[in-house]
């Protein structure tokens, strides 16, 4: 049995792609009703929605006889992988990693880039500009709320348009002038139009790659002169990593 880390569309290209090619058993957890439904539907795989525990994940790993792991999870899921490495180490069985190829930011110029670790020192980056466009969801926009000062005057908020991530910013305090609730991918001239519509001094992004849309907001954001932060991915030593299908399926058929 395989148990594949969901939630991206990565994840449902690779469990299309295993389908195909590999006969075996998948089962599939994701962390919300929209992609335990898509997996359930559209994919034909059995999958639960639950966030699990690294304790709740050997259960699972014993209780479903589970060969391999695959993380297919989102870059930033940092506590979804390291627990899932965690418990795959303990119950002596598998990992891999198959995580989109991130997005070459040296080809773009240092001057407009900048760099940060977390979310923290994003928010502190930030603050050096007036009119703040984030697109870096609604999980941990309390970080910016909290340490920028005039926040409803000064953070925009792009977020997917459910409701529970719009329940949690009006909840911090923000306004529905802070926030632009809407499902991507989006073009370089649709961000530009938003960049222009909310007057943005700085953008605030994360490095998830080609797929979520980076280089189309970078590239934005270049021909407006508008800087970027970009929040970098967290430095997980992954035992084994794949960023193509095709090499991550020849591993199983082989092992």
């Amino acid at each position: 049995m395989i148990w594949i880390l969901a939630g991206t569309s990565d994840s449902y290209r690779l469990i299309e792609k295993l389908k195909e090619n590999i006969d075996i058993n998948i089962i599939a957890t994701a962390a919300t009703d929209y992609g335990k439904k898509l997996l359930d539907e559209k994919f034909a795989v059995k999958a639960i929605r639950k966030r699990l525990s690294e304790a709740e994940m050997q259960d699972f790993i014993n209780e479903h006889a589970i060969k391999y792991i695959i993380d297919a999870s989102h870059p930033f899921a940092e506590e979804l992988s390291r627990n899932a490495i965690l418990a795959a180490e303990k119950s002596e069985i598998v990992y891999l990693r198959y995580e989109r190829k991130s997005l070459d930011l040296s080809i773009y110029p240092d001057k407009a880039l900048i760099k940060v670790k977390n979310y923290l020192e994003a928010a502190e980056e930030a603050d050096k500009f007036h009119r703040i466009f984030l697109s870096t969801g609604s999980k941990t926009a309390d970080i910016f709320v909290e340490n920028i000062d005039n926040f409803t005057e000064r953070l925009f908020f792009r977020i997917l348009p459910a409701e529970k991530f719009l329940k949690k910013l009006i909840k911090l305090g923000l306004t529905p002038a802070n926030i632009a609730a809407l499902q991507g991918p989006f073009s370089r001239e649709f961000n530009q139009a938003m960049f222009k519509e909310y007057k943005a001094d700085v953008l605030v992004t994360k490095a998830s790659g080609n797929r979520g849309g980076l280089k189309t907001k970078i590239e934005a954001a270049l021909e407006l002169n508008i800087p970027i932060i970009i929040i970098e991915r967290p430095e997980i030593l992954y035992p084994q990593k794949f960023e193509e299908i095709n090499n991550l399926i020849e591993y199983l058929k082989n092992n």
